[in-house]
């Protein structure tokens, strides 16, 4: 049976913000627990699969790994966003 992916939500900055300052409050001593838990499990912002490459991505990536993460995750979360800000505003130019 061909495994189906439920449909996800894009979070915010604001959720964005508030999931990883609750990842750094209690995640002392390990957050890869608690970054699973919440994104996963919790909010389903993303799938087991796309947390585990990201999470490989972010190992192989120099600096703390989830900081590594909150980069990767906000950059795709507000990425068609700004895009689409972009075109929106002509004041703006390339």
């Amino acid at each position: 049976m061909p495994d189906i992916a439920p449909a996800r939500s894009k979070p915010t900055l604001f959720q964005l913000l508030i999931a990883f300052t609750m990842i750094a409050i209690f995640g002392f001593g390990g957050v890869l627990y608690w970054s699973r838990r919440m994104m996963v499990d919790e909010r389903k912002w993303m799938t087991a699969g796309e947390f585990n490459e990201a999470y490989a991505l972010c190992n192989f990536l120099p600096g703390p790994n989830i900081v590594n993460f909150a980069t990767l995750l906000c950059s795709s979360a507000c990425s068609s966003g700004l895009r689409l800000r972009r075109r929106a505003s002509p004041s703006v130019r390339r």
